[in-house]
């Protein structure tokens, strides 16, 4: 009898656990990744490759990046020809932060790709066009991107 009891409140306490959901983190905090090598912001990870031709980050946890008009705040480097950033099903958040439009953009006209991620809008949107959308001002190929914001193009895009 005590089995029985024992083995239902087991039962119980998994049928509860399987309905709730659980946020996972990254070891250490750390976002993002190139190669082996760990990152705490996509923007360290841009940074620490931004005299590469080809930089790849793969994401380990949900990110942000913050992003402002036209060429202040361009990712990757000046020779930079492409940039991927591979989400692994995680969510990248573009804060911006200016108080007019506000674009991703990269150096050196480099293409970016999005592989397999959510994007959406973050902290600092409090401009009328903010509110609404992500704005890309460079070449951009998005695969396999779920967004809840409008999403602008300056350049050219693929989306598939």
């Amino acid at each position: 009898m005590k089995l029985k009891r024992i083995m239902s409140m087991v039962l119980c306490l998994s049928m509860v656990l399987s309905t709730m959901s659980f946020n996972v983190f990254a070891e250490d905090g750390n976002v993002a990744k190139i190669g082996d090598t760990e990152f705490p912001t996509l923007l360290a990870a841009f940074e620490a490759a931004s005299s590469e031709k080809d930089i790849e980050v793969t994401l380990i946890a949900d990110a942000e990046l913050d992003v402002s008009s036209w060429e202040t705040m361009a990712i990757g480097g000046d020779t930079t020809e492409k940039i991927t950033i591979n989400g692994n099903e995680h969510k990248l958040t573009f804060n911006l932060c200016d108080s007019d439009w506000s674009h991703v953009t990269t150096k050196n006209n480099a293409k970016l790709v999005l592989n397999n991620m959510s994007i959406t809008t973050g902290k600092y949107n409090s401009g009328h066009w903010k509110r609404n959308g992500v704005h890309f001002n460079c070449n951009v190929e998005m695969n396999n991107i779920v967004s809840d914001k409008l999403l602008g193009f300056k350049a050219g895009a693929i989306l598939k």
